[in-house]
């Protein structure tokens, strides 16, 4: 697992396709003390964030289905990468699995208790995998 910032502090990629959705999640993690070092909208664009600039993230974010492609491809590279992902999908968790993904689940609308908890346990992956 490749997590890079300081103890407290998580440096995000974004991979979400609607505006609205992607500004609220910014401000959540912002809120919350984090940084948001590249936005992408469509898988490509993610991996392509990854492989420059946006290589050092602590996690992704990303949306099962980006303007309406699949992102198993970026879940798939994440895992190979060491880098952890999270999903989210306006479905259930439960639904997102049956598409394959194994990474933890945040469902739409974004709501900070469940963006608090997800924060939280990449936290503690980063101070184990220290430890």
């Amino acid at each position: 697992m490749t997590l890079h910032g300081s103890d407290d502090r998580l440096r995000f990629l974004l991979a979400e396709d609607d505006t609205v959705a992607a500004i609220d999640i910014e401000c959540i993690l912002e809120d919350l003390g984090h940084e948001v070092a590249a936005i992408a909208v469509v898988p490509a664009m993610a991996l392509r964030a990854l492989r420059g600039d946006a290589a050092h993230v602590d996690a992704v974010i990303f949306g099962a289905s980006l303007l309406g492609l699949p992102s198993d491809d970026l879940s798939r590279w994440l895992r190979r990468a060491g880098i952890p992902g999270v999903v989210t999908s306006r479905e259930p968790a439960a639904i997102v699995r049956t598409m394959g993904f194994h990474e933890p689940c945040l469902e739409k609308p974004y709501a900070r208790p469940a963006v608090e908890v997800i924060c939280a346990q990449l936290l503690q992956a980063r101070h184990t995998y220290a430890a």
